[in-house]
């Protein structure tokens, strides 16, 4: 549908369409799905600095270049492990959704998809879940550079890595993991490994 469908639309920002679909796959828990549909557009396609943050955010591109005042927020968090800048940047986003509710729908919109993806965000990250065992934000920092400038950036485990991290996989007993391919494997031992 991607290629064929939507010829059939007329007067459909393609590029936010595309946008908007990859933003609620992630809210869905479909993060990879959500990755490979929003590489589909430049941001160039974007006109806003939100829909250009939803973008950078869906691509795992905050870390690197050029970016708007809400991929610093973001980026600060990701380096650093500090909520602070998460608060920060909720606030901005709100400011920019009240704003635009007079001024500009569009920019409203975008700015109400922004909070909740920053509101899934909040909740389910590689820093909460790794703070939850060990509440020791140095203790996790190099794992967490080395995954966050990955040339595929994790950001977040996947649900099969957190059914995995809650069942006790960093304790000291023994376990045995059975996983699909590409669900994580290889990332859950590098995460073993580290803590050991």
């Amino acid at each position: 549908s991607v290629e064929v469908k939507r010829d059939y639309f007329k007067g459909v920002n393609q590029a936010n369409n595309m946008l908007y679909a990859a933003a609620l796959y992630y809210l869905a828990d479909y993060s990879a799905s959500a990755w490979i549909l929003s590489k589909l557009y430049k941001n160039e396609n974007h006109s806003n600095e939100i829909d250009l943050f939803i973008s950078n955010f869906l691509k795992k591109e905050i870390l690197n270049g050029k970016k708007s005042q809400y991929d610093y927020r973001l980026k600060m968090y990701l380096i650093s492990g500090n909520a602070i800048f998460l608060r920060s940047l909720k606030r901005r986003i709100n400011s920019t959704k009240s704003i635009a509710f007079a001024e500009d729908i569009n920019l409203y919109f975008s700015s109400i998809l922004a909070e909740s993806i920053i509101l899934k965000f909040e909740k389910d990250n590689i820093w909460i879940d790794l703070l939850k065992i060990k509440n020791e934000v140095q203790f996790w920092k190099k794992y967490i550079d080395h995954n966050i400038n990955k040339k595929v950036p994790i950001w977040t485990f996947f649900p099969s890595q957190k059914s995995a991290i809650l069942s006790g996989l960093l304790s000291d007993n023994t376990c045995s993991l059975q996983m699909p391919t590409s669900s994580g494997k290889t990332s859950i031992t590098e995460l073993i490994i580290y803590n050991e």
